[in-house]
């Protein structure tokens, strides 16, 4: 689902209902034909991966970025990660890899690297759930291009659910919401 609007018309608002961070101050936000406050926050929380626009490289590995600290992810889903986002060259740069150490405040990351480290992040556990709020900013055409159709591909067992105006995943969408009013 690709959720694309005007600024202010409560794109990021929708999406933070959906991944239940917000909740509504009236109706209700079903999954599964069941009201998200009937789940628990944990279960919720571990069946999605998300990448919203207040998140942020923290100090501490490139592995621990990625992978949160859980031990569940495995090598193999890193390197899935890895390759799938186009990250490949730009972690044979860093001096140790997945070992790098990465700070917030490194100034010598592009910001197209941190948004893929942060796209990582949401997909290495393949979650049934992905919600994401502009996955392809900061990114080059071709970075958009091989992303998008990654994300949105057929191949991907989850259900995406995706704010951005970016042209790459209109033709690729199932659904499209457009939000026009503002708040």
């Amino acid at each position: 689902m690709l959720i694309k609007g005007n600024p202010g018309s409560g794109k990021s608002t929708l999406l933070k209902l959906f991944a239940g961070t917000f909740l509504p101050t009236k109706g209700s936000v079903l999954l599964n034909k069941l009201p998200l406050f009937n789940y628990e926050v944990d279960t919720l929380r571990a069946n999605m991966g998300m990448m919203l626009k207040q998140d942020f490289i923290f100090e501490g590995t490139l592995k621990e970025n990625i992978t949160l600290g859980r031990p569940d992810i495995s090598q193999e889903d890193i390197t899935w990660a890895i390759q799938s986002l186009d990250l490949v060259d730009n972690i044979s740069e860093l001096p140790n890899g997945l070992d790098s150490e990465l700070s917030p405040t490194d100034i010598d990351m592009g910001h197209h690297v941190r948004q893929k480290i942060k796209l990582a992040r949401a997909v290495v556990n393949r979650p049934p759930i992905l919600i994401l709020d502009e996955p392809l900013h900061h990114l080059s055409p071709r970075e958009r291009e091989i992303i998008s159709k990654f994300l949105m591909g057929p191949e991907q067992n989850w259900t995406a659910i995706i704010v951005s105006d970016c042209p790459h995943f209109q033709p690729l969408a199932d659904e499209i919401i457009q939000l026009n009013q503002k708040k």
